[in-house]
């Protein structure tokens, strides 16, 4: 039977009486993730999507439909472009900018995040200087 048992920094597997080490692992994989970059692919790919929806459904060019995503986000909505009004559009529509901006707020904060951390260790460093 397989028996984990922790030594130190190396954990040590016994399987039939033989034992194998490995070196010390974080507890989880996710640790080394970065959320902000996480973020960001995740905003990537969503405007990439948009992007592709908007130039085969709407026969948008790639730039109008950045141009659309950006009003829409903001909601400056100034109204020269238009949509066609199908229940699909619609719906399409309504679901892509409520994940959208549940994207977009998750970037900005972990985006935010990460720049009062650096502040802060700026901060509890000219401390420890003084």
């Amino acid at each position: 039977s397989l028996i984990p048992a922790r030594r130190g920094t190396v954990e040590s597997l016994q399987f039939g009486g033989k034992s194998m080490q490995f070196a010390d692992r974080k507890e989880h994989w996710t640790e080394d993730i970065n959320p902000t970059h996480v973020n960001l692919a995740l905003l990537v790919a969503w405007v990439a999507t948009g992007v592709g929806v908007f130039t085969q459904a709407y026969h948008m060019t790639a730039v109008d439909s950045i141009y659309l995503m950006v009003q829409i986000l903001t909601t400056v909505g100034y109204g020269d472009v238009a949509m066609r009004h199908s229940w699909l559009s619609m719906a399409f529509m309504a679901c892509y900018v409520l994940v959208a901006t549940l994207v977009l707020g998750a970037f900005i904060s972990t985006l935010a995040d990460h720049v009062v951390d650096h502040q802060q260790e700026m901060l509890a460093e000219s401390m420890r200087r003084q």
